[in-house]
């Protein structure tokens, strides 16, 4: 019996509970993708502070090219914790290709913060941290977070 058989075994008999977002995963991987996003919207409706719901959303709604509601669903993991990196690395990436360099920037320094050893993180930030200080727009960011803190 495959993973897939179990999950599904498993939500036949106990539809809507916690383990939709391990099924909406083993769906998308058996390329059964519209499926899957009915599972994962219908769990995050249920259960809306479900990390990994929101954190699968994201990536399936990457995959597909609607990079806005990937953003909202990265966002949304991000608020449920902020110190998720699968959530903050989704978020991040999403903003960097959205343009959205502010928040592309927040998130990519705290990743880098949480974890000093990504180098990826590090280079992002630095990276547009200089494009936001050749814009003028660092100084004014920095500021605007200093008075929030």
């Amino acid at each position: 019996m495959t993973s897939l058989e179990t999950l599904e075994g498993f939500w036949t008999t106990r539809p809507g509970g916690l383990a939709f977002a391990a099924y909406a995963e083993a769906l998308a991987m058996a390329g059964r993708r519209q499926e899957a996003e009915q599972i994962l919207s219908d769990g995050v409706v249920r259960w809306p502070r479900s990390l990994s719901g929101r954190i699968l959303q994201g990536r399936i709604a990457s995959e597909r090219g609607d990079l806005e509601a990937a953003r909202m669903a990265f966002q949304s993991a991000v608020e449920i914790d902020g110190n998720s990196r699968a959530a903050l690395r989704g978020l991040a990436d999403i903003c960097t290709r959205q343009q959205y360099l502010k928040q592309a920037f927040e998130s990519w320094n705290r990743l880098a913060i949480l974890d000093p050893l990504d180098v990826e993180a590090g280079e992002s930030a630095r990276r547009l941290a200089g494009r936001l200080d050749s814009k003028g727009d660092l100084d004014s960011f920095v500021q605007v977070r200093e008075h929030e803190d």
